[in-house]
């Protein structure tokens, strides 16, 4: 069974309901955001594949909505602290990139053994 890091993000922010609400609509927060720049990639890898080229401005329009979800989502939990925690939010941005980093390391080190 493949663990998804939103599933354990989700069940994070059921968990800190109990310590702080703000927290957890941080990382909830952070989930949609992270589920923003998903759809983001998937629409880009179709636009790629479709594609006779690629250009440059193709890369670089993707790289500038992945970087506005991030600003807008981090941009919003410091406009409204009360509500979503920011660092929450950051946090959840930090992890997803770890998991995504070491569980890519290890299905590079699987694909190496066969």
């Amino acid at each position: 069974m493949k663990l998804n890091f939103r599933i354990l993000a989700i069940l994070a922010a059921l968990i800190s309901v109990f310590i702080n609400v703000s927290v957890a609509l941080g990382i909830i927060l952070g989930v949609v955001g992270l589920e923003l720049i998903n759809l983001s990639h998937k629409k880009m890898e179709t636009t790629i594949m479709n594609a006779t080229e690629v250009s440059s401005r193709i890369i670089f329009v993707h790289f500038f909505i992945v970087i506005l979800i991030m600003i807008g989502t981090l941009g919003l939990a410091f406009v409204y602290q009360d509500i979503f925690n920011p660092y929450a939010l950051a946090f959840t941005f930090v992890a997803d990139r770890g998991y995504r980093f070491i569980s890519n390391a290890f299905k590079t080190g699987e694909k190496e053994h066969e």
